[in-house]
């Protein structure tokens, strides 16, 4: 070995953090800040076996490819050992004996290196092997399982360059292992793109038998895909549980899994039947797991405890869960502990009040007290939650009172109907206006101020001139409470006229409450109120404590306080009931369930029978949390088990009962790494009906984007607008599809609530030779027929898009609302669209028509809109003056066309003529002047400045003299206008 002295010359350099060299100045400056180090003692360097000694320090020879060089300079000497530099006093035989340094280094690595190829080598071989054996898809996990096994093998595969330094030869590297490591994604996909394109060509035969017609490439490719998640987005009568049959047939077919391995999920009895039906069609598909998820709950609980689970009739049985919860209201009543909150609620807040500012307009406002049907505990529908308050409180408090009565003296103003007060107290006497004003006399956006405040000034010198009594209520004591304010008056009004309070204040008793809650219905919809709660909060994650501290702010947290009292006291006795008789209900059967399932002894205790290869789930998007947290738990719990979902976010309806639709338009984000195939050739119905309805769910752009081909092509337009009493129109629609079509033609006859016209049992007899059906759009889904007649697609409360709001309390438990608008109501369109084969009639009501069928016109969609003989004066743009928000609906009366407000006559009176030029559109008005709403008609006339209301029009006198004078000018008559103004002072002479 060689030994060779030198002097203390030697100099190690710190290494720097980055591992690169240091500059040649760096490398100056650091050995002359150590000159005074130098001279001390001298040190030995020695070659061994592992490297070489320098003094004290062992120095282990750098890997193979790592750099190490002797460089000679003026003074010093360079050495460079891998990552490290050190410097020595020029010295010749040290030159000489560094050379043969690394011929030592290479002898050193070789055994190393050697043995490291050949794991290389094992390992390449047997990945090589197993990948030929695998003969599979290569999933995500599979993909992520073998680049952790591999990592070894990677590390050695880093060497490479050393393995050829050292005369290995690299070409025993088998690709596979070289191909995967170096781009695993790549690897992976060019695997799948041949092993689909095989297995598609193998399978040809099984996919053409399988059902009446051969599968289409897309269904096919959903049936060979086996990708840990796959999800299948099946439009509208694409055939998605054909798809889910072939691919439990394709699985056990090709061995990949047993009948036993496969389980279906479906949402109801309706569906489960019909899966088994396509499933045992075929004798080796016996034993499939095809099950609700209540019912594999149910199953999951009984197996693993070993005994018999009972469900409550409460669950099986719709009218006796009803029947239960109006005893519980009933006996609610009878708990004196809750008397207060009882009365406090369903006085003051059995409704959700939104707030002020969510409103543009006080036509907004009514609207949705319209829509809303607000009503208070004396059966009158108010027009407002302040009306609202002061009915409440005269009628908990036993004060007769009347509703918008007639006031008894004949007065009234030009332009204004009959005088109404809003309340009159016939035990005292007294009438009541409550004026929608704050303390600065302002008025609720949209409503002209100096008009109402003058309309105001009118009532209270009507009040004075005939000597009745007028409360006044105000916006304003809102705060206050309107209640307390209006106690307040009657008790001064009372001791003023030396009445006994005590005979004017009866409060009413809990009995009595609850019979009037009964009478008018409102208990009906507060028992509804608490079961779907009751539903919905058992079906979610939520506890009780969890739901104790929800709720808003002000009026909306004391409303949910007051309800999450009553409602406790129902849960309590619900979940006592069934503990005592030994049931539960179904949404026990999952949260249990997915208790059970996540538990280690979970298949110990099952045998194993849970053990699944695949999940497939029908009907995805109506999939709620909870449901997917049951359908994880049992993939996880599974052998590699695969998720295979079928669904149409397009037809996600079902948010009311808790279903998420982002479980499915961000299926990944909940899943993990998924494969989505689209179904895109439909079945169902032609391309004129599938342009319209797919070109409208696809407003929304969060509804996933697809492309449907139809297998049926029409030369007409099949989607049809029509206006008309229903009834009569359904009878012509009927005649007309008998005189066009075969005779079993089905019919499906659709509206977006049951109290549509429904009566369809006459129309079956009238027309016995057509398949006639009644429902629902939300109970249509899944149906079809030749022909759909959808009713009452209108801008209404019960119209289409419906305009019920949700109330917030059931909101806390409900997935978040999408942000965009009606989009659940424009899925739920799209459904009953897609319901038919051959046509779509839509039903509508001139004037209010729905937002949606405004849309389609605009936008030019594919659709005929048929027309009466009033079609032609419905002019959009044009709205009530008053409300600002009604659309203004013509009608042919006695005296000719006049137009009203859509809203209704109890909400908005409003009677608007039509312009006495072209006799067609409806007039309008701004501040100072009339106009025809028309586009085509000039018609313009000034407004009366001195009632406000009338029009200013050419009249003539006895002498043949020409004025402007107004409309509300009645000869003889006590209320008329008689402003009179010359035509030679009015800036446009006008011909009317």
């Amino acid at each position: 070995m060689w030994n060779k002295r030198v002097t203390d010359y030697l100099i190690m350099e710190r290494t720097p953090a980055n591992n690169d060299k240091p500059s040649l100045q760096q490398e100056g400056l650091f050995a002359l800040t150590l000159i005074n180090r130098i001279f001390l003692r001298a040190k030995n360097i020695e070659i061994c076996i592992d490297g070489i000694r320098l003094g004290k320090v062992n120095m282990i020879f750098p890997r193979p490819l790592d750099e190490v060089a002797y460089v000679s300079g003026l003074v010093f000497d360079k050495l460079v050992w891998g990552k490290r530099r050190y410097r020595f006093i020029r010295q010749l035989n040290l030159r000489v004996g560094f050379r043969e340094i690394e011929t030592y280094r290479l002898a050193y690595w070789r055994p190393i290196s050697h043995e490291n190829f050949q794991k290389l080598l094992d390992i390449s071989n047997k990945f090589d092997q197993y990948v030929m054996d695998f003969g599979r898809y290569i999933r995500d996990s599979h993909k992520k399982e073998w680049l952790r096994r591999l990592q070894d093998a990677r590390s050695l595969l880093e060497l490479e360059g050393e393995y050829q330094l050292l005369g290995f030869d690299v070409a025993e590297i088998k690709p596979q292992l070289l191909a995967f490591l170096t781009d695993a994604d790549k690897f992976v996909e060019f695997h799948n793109t041949s092993y689909l394109k095989e297995h598609l060509k193998q399978s040809h035969a099984l996919f053409d038998s399988l059902e009446e017609h051969p599968l289409t490439d897309r269904q096919r490719d959903a049936c060979v895909n086996d990708e840990d998640n796959v999800l299948i987005i099946a439009g509208a009568g694409t055939g998605k549980t054909s798809t889910m049959y072939a691919k439990a047939a394709y699985l056990v077919q090709k061995g990949y899994a047993r009948p036993e391995d496969i389980l279906m999920l479906a949402f109801g009895r309706d569906a489960r039947i019909e899966l088994e039906n396509r499933v045992n069609k075929q004798g080796y598909l016996q034993g499939t797991v095809i099950k609700t998820f209540h019912a594999l709950g149910k199953e999951i609980i009984g197996t693993y405890e070993d005994r018999a689970t009972d469900v409550s009739v409460l669950s099986t049985d719709k009218s006796q869960f009803i029947k239960y919860i109006d005893h519980q209201i009933e006996q609610l009543f009878q708990d004196t502990s809750l008397t207060a909150s009882l009365q406090s609620f369903f006085s003051t807040y059995l409704h959700h009040q939104p707030n002020d500012m969510d409103f543009k307009s006080h036509g907004e406002y009514l609207k949705f007290v319209k829509d809303n049907d607000i009503r208070d505990l004396a059966g009158n529908n108010v027009k407002s939650f302040e009306e609202l308050t002061i009915s409440n409180y005269l009628y908990t408090n036993g004060i007769s009172f009347q509703y918008e009565a007639a006031y008894p003296h004949p007065v009234s103003s030009p332009g204004r109907s009959v005088y109404k007060p809003d309340y009159y107290l016939p035990d005292l006497d007294v009438y009541i206006e409550h004026f929608g004003i704050n303390e600065k006399g302002e008025t609720r956006p949209g409503i002209d101020k100096d008009k109402y405040n003058k309309d105001r000034e009118w009532k209270i010198s009507v009040h004075q001139k005939y000597g009745t009594t007028l409360i006044q209520t105000f916006s304003y004591q809102s705060k206050y409470g309107l209640g307390k304010v209006l106690e307040e008056a009657l008790t001064r009004y009372c001791l003023e006229n030396e009445i006994e309070l005590e005979n004017i204040l009866k409060p009413v008793s809990a009995s009595t409450m609850y019979a009037r809650l009964k009478e008018l219905g409102i208990y009906k919809k507060f028992s509804k109120l608490i079961s779907v709660f009751l539903t919905l909060f058992k079906a979610s994650a939520y506890s009780l404590d969890d739901i104790q501290n929800m709720g808003g702010h002000g009026y909306e947290k004391t409303r949910y306080r007051l309800f999450y009292h009553i409602f406790d006291w129902v849960y309590q006795r619900y979940m006592s009931d069934l503990k005592k008789n030994g049931t539960m209900d179904f949404s026990d059967m999952v949260r249990n369930a997915i208790d059970i399932v996540g538990r280690d002894d979970f298949h110990a205790r099952t045998g194993s029978r849970y053990r699944f290869k695949y999940i497939m789930v029908d009907e995805f998007q109506d999939i709620s949390p909870v449901r997917a947290e049951l359908v994880k738990a049992l993939r996880d719990a599974g052998n590699q088990c695969a998720l295979f979902s079928v669904g149409d976010d397009w037809q996600a309806i079902y948010r009311f009962t808790g279903s998420d639709v982002e479980l499915t338009t961000e299926f990944s984000q909940h899943f993990g790494v998924t494969n989505t195939i689209y179904l895109d050739k439909t079945f169902r119905f032609n391309d004129r009906i599938e342009g319209v309805a797919s070109g409208f769910v696809q407003v929304n752009p969060r509804q996933l984007r697809k492309d449907l081909v139809t297998q049926t092509k029409s030369n007409n337009t099949e989607v049809h607008v029509v206006s008309g009493d229903p009834e009569g129109l359904c009878r012509g629609l009927l005649s007309q599809i008998l005189s066009e079509t075969k005779k079993d033609a089905s019919v499906l006859i659709l509206s977006r609530f049951t109290k549509t016209y429904k009566n369809v049992e006459h129309l079956r007899q009238q027309f016995p030779s057509l398949d006639i059906k009644f429902m629902t759009a939300h109970r249509s889904k899944g149906k079809q027929a030749d022909y759909v007649i959808l009713l009452e697609v209108t801008d209404d409360a019960y119209g289409f898009p419906s305009k019920m709001v949700t109330d917030p309390i059931l909101e806390y438990l409900l997935p978040n609302l999408e942000s965009f608008a009606y989009a659940e109501e424009r899925r739920l369109f799209y459904v009953a669209l897609t319901r038919a084969k051959k046509r779509v009639y839509i039903h509508t009501d001139l004037g209010k028509e729905s937002q949606f069928l405004k849309e389609l016109r605009d936008t030019k969609a594919d659709v005929l809109f048929e027309h009466n003989k009033l079609s032609k004066y419905v002019i959009d743009s044009a709205r009530c003056p008053e409300c600002c928000v009604g659309n203004l609906v013509p009608f042919d009366g006695q005296y000719g066309l006049f137009y009203v407000c859509s809203l209704g006559q109890r909400y908005c009176d409003t009677r608007v003529p039509a312009c006495p030029e072209c006799g067609v559109a409806p007039l309008q008005r701004d501040e100072i002047r009339y106009f025809c709403a028309s586009a085509e008609c000039a018609y313009e006339a000034d407004c009366c400045p001195q009632c406000g209301t009338g029009r200013l029009v050419v009249r003539e006198n006895s002498k043949g003299m020409k004025f402007l004078g107004c409309t509300n000018y009645r000869r003889g008559a006590d209320i008329s206008c008689s402003y009179t103004r010359s035509i030679n002072t009015h800036s446009n002479i006008l011909n009317h």
